[in-house]
């Protein structure tokens, strides 16, 4: 028997689909995006601002944590913005002068070790 909201199911997965991926364009709705997902890190620390020293970005499977791990072994004082995954927070950086690190990998290589991982 069809449910009520069958009708429903296809437009809200529809606009869902759209506006998780405005969280990847548009700087403005990470914030709220962090807010709301973030419970272990203090969610603006972890974007790039003008307090921020480095912001590091990468596709998920880029060496992101080991290259944190060693500029945090190297220079611990440095305040870094990173594992947001998104093209919005380059654009934030952009906005904010705060250099940044683009790590980039072969796809193949990276979707493979996603794969391999999940």
């Amino acid at each position: 028997m069809p449910d009520k909201y069958d009708k429903l199911r296809f437009p809200i997965e529809c606009l869902r689909s759209s506006f998780r991926g405005s969280f990847h364009l548009y700087p403005k709705y990470l914030y709220i995006k962090k807010r709301l997902t973030t419970m272990d890190h203090d969610p603006i620390n972890l974007l790039p601002s003008k307090d921020t020293d480095l912001h590091i970005a990468g596709f998920p499977r880029t060496a992101n944590t080991f290259a944190v791990g060693l500029i945090k072994k190297l220079l611990p004082q440095v305040n870094i913005a990173n594992h947001i995954h998104t093209k919005a927070t380059i654009k934030l950086a952009i906005k904010n002068d705060v250099p940044t690190l683009v790590l980039i990998r072969d796809p193949r290589e990276a979707v493979s070790s996603i794969i391999i991982k999940r």
